[in-house]
């Protein structure tokens, strides 16, 4: 599965609007990807509503083009 979502690297990154960091563990038993956005941490509490927005509209856009994806790696196994 890691392949076929990384073959989908520039698509994914261009319907996201930008560029995302790929990470990849020895062994391909795990991978992930992330997008920082920056001046927001937990040791801001003054920040922790702007963070508590970030992930709740990041965590729909990851959702809108990660399930479509691997929906579409399912059905081809």
């Amino acid at each position: 599965m890691t392949r076929y979502i990384t073959s989908h690297k520039d698509e994914i990154e261009a319907k996201l609007g930008v560029e995302l960091n790929w990470w990849r563990f020895d062994k391909g038993k795990a991978s992930y990807v992330d997008y920082h956005v920056g001046g927001i941490g937990m040791d801001d509490e003054t920040r922790w509503e702007e963070m508590a927005e970030f992930h709740a509209e990041w965590s729909k856009k990851f959702y809108d083009v990660f399930v479509p994806l691997l929906r579409e790696w399912d059905s081809r196994r």
